[in-house]
């Protein structure tokens, strides 16, 4: 790579292509050597990252993103990201990533809205826009195709929420003390199903009345933040309960709710079990288990209880999220504008 005047008196670069073999100029557009000798530096720099990524496919960078957010985040995490890739490239191929353009990504957004709704396609759309950003963070790209592509608009629906009586109704008929104890700790501590999965003994601070759910080596909580959940008069009866029935064979680091492996139990036998516990309490079938954990952060704040302690219980990293449960409790407010 070198310069050379032209007889205008303004400064060429000469470089060789590295895919054609061929030698190419590129106006540096001054006549100042000084000025020509500091654009060369800057198009050197800027053709050694576009020619390394002329060789960077998109597959080649899902294994560069998958790695880094199998090192930085959850499981959950990881496995939309992997299939945000994996349906991008069965959609669009295995190009080179930045040759990707935006009539591409629209295409894809066509497509996969035939088979998904537009809250997935939004997330998958998200994760391959910061998987771009992460590649230009560590010098793999120079460009983000994703940059300026729209979101589809969605509307939002309401969060399905138990009511009290559906509450007693879905507890008498659960006849299974193991899921009977796994519904009270969501229904009064508002965690999430993989938390609760994940609460071993060493977690439950009995004589301080706290539960803590933490980050362990198979399991990040979903912020990757700890917080500590105080445990309240009607759940403290259960969880001492549940210590007591595991005296003799009580271990630290055994799971509150365990196989016989000694792991927890996969996700889908609590979901299967606690649906078909719904159905046979005649309660709409719109209602999993996830709507514990609505319910928890609806009752806090239809008693009243300050939004921003809310959040720390509900273990949200933006306060936005709790916010968004606000519209459940309209009717709570309509006393208050009718003394006007």
């Amino acid at each position: 790579m070198f310069l050379s005047k032209r007889k205008s008196g303004v400064y060429y670069i000469f470089y060789k292509d590295e895919l054609s073999g061929q030698t190419k100029k590129v106006s540096a557009k001054t006549k100042n050597y000084k000025e020509a000798q500091k654009k060369l530096v800057e198009f050197e720099t800027t053709l050694t990252e576009q020619n390394k990524s002329k060789f960077f496919t998109v597959k080649s960078l899902s294994e560069f993103v998958l790695d880094y957010v199998q090192n930085n985040f959850t499981k959950s995490t990881l496995q939309l990201y992997r299939r945000s890739f994996k349906e991008f490239i069965n959609i669009v191929g295995n190009k080179i990533a930045f040759d990707v353009t935006a009539e591409d990504i629209e295409y894809f957004k066509k497509v996969r809205l035939n088979s998904v709704g537009a809250v997935t396609l939004n997330i998958e759309i998200r994760n391959l826009k910061s998987s771009y950003n992460l590649a230009r963070k560590f010098k793999h790209s120079y460009n983000n195709p994703f940059t300026d592509i729209k979101q589809i608009k969605t509307v939002e629906k309401e969060k399905m929420v138990f009511t009290e009586d559906e509450i007693l109704l879905l507890i008498k008929n659960i006849d299974i003390p193991l899921l009977k104890n796994f519904v009270m700790i969501g229904l009064y501590t508002g965690m999430r199903l993989a938390e609760i999965l994940n609460l071993q003994w060493n977690d439950i601070l009995l004589e301080d009345k706290i539960i803590k759910v933490l980050n362990k080596e198979n399991h990040r909580t979903k912020t990757t933040k700890i917080r500590s959940i105080p445990i309240s008069e009607k759940l403290y009866p259960v969880m001492l309960a549940m210590k007591n029935e595991n005296k003799g064979t009580y271990i630290g680091e055994k799971y509150l709710f365990q196989s016989y492996t000694d792991r927890p139990f996969d996700k889908s036998f609590i979901t299967t079990k606690f649906k078909s516990c719904v159905i046979k309490a005649g309660l709409p079938d719109h209602l999993h288990f996830h709507n514990l954990r609505h319910t928890f952060i609806t009752q806090l704040l239809r008693k009243g209880i300050s939004i921003y302690k809310v959040k720390v219980l509900a273990g949200h990293s933006s306060i936005k999220t709790t916010e968004g449960y606000a519209h459940l409790i309209v009717e709570d407010l309509r006393n208050a504008v009718n003394v006007l």
